[in-house]
């Protein structure tokens, strides 16, 4: 596994970009799962979702079948009450504004331009030192930031 990387995004990888037909399951993906095989239920946990997406995967040409079924439930959500209540594993996300999922991003988006100093972030960013300080602590556990003498840049 590399860091920072989930279940989810690494089976995507393997499957969007190598093609290769592995179990995954996504938002829109569940959504056409609880429409078709779990229309009367009020909580499915995703235990329950591997077997049949295994069952149906196209071994052939994942990469399209995934895409079909995105753009499915994607469809279905536009004409169902939200069907994601229905799911017993996801959370809801927190609000992006001002998350520390929002401070990563800015920190990642400036050292690919170059390499700064934590005082050159927060003068960019604009965000408290102490908020920043815990965002850039993140990412370098995550072995996707480094510091290089007062310089911080992407690994």
């Amino acid at each position: 596994m590399l860091p920072g990387i989930g279940p989810y995004t690494a089976a995507a990888v393997s499957a969007f970009a190598f093609d290769r037909p592995v179990v995954m399951i996504e938002t829109n993906i569940r959504t056409v799962l609880f429409h078709h095989f779990f229309s009367k239920r009020k909580k499915v946990n995703d235990r329950e979702l591997l077997p049949i997406l295994a069952a149906s995967l196209d071994r052939n040409n994942p990469r399209r079948w995934f895409s079909a079924l995105m753009d499915y439930g994607a469809a279905l959500k536009k004409r169902l009450p939200n069907p994601g209540r229905r799911s017993a594993h996801p959370t809801p996300q927190s609000k992006f504004a001002g998350s520390n999922r929002q401070m990563r991003g800015m920190v990642v988006r400036l050292l690919l331009k170059r390499p700064m100093t934590a005082n050159q972030l927060v003068n960019r960013t604009k965000v408290a030192p102490i908020t920043l300080a815990k965002a850039v602590r993140q990412l370098e556990y995550e072995q996707l930031v480094m510091r290089q003498g007062r310089r911080y840049r992407i690994v």
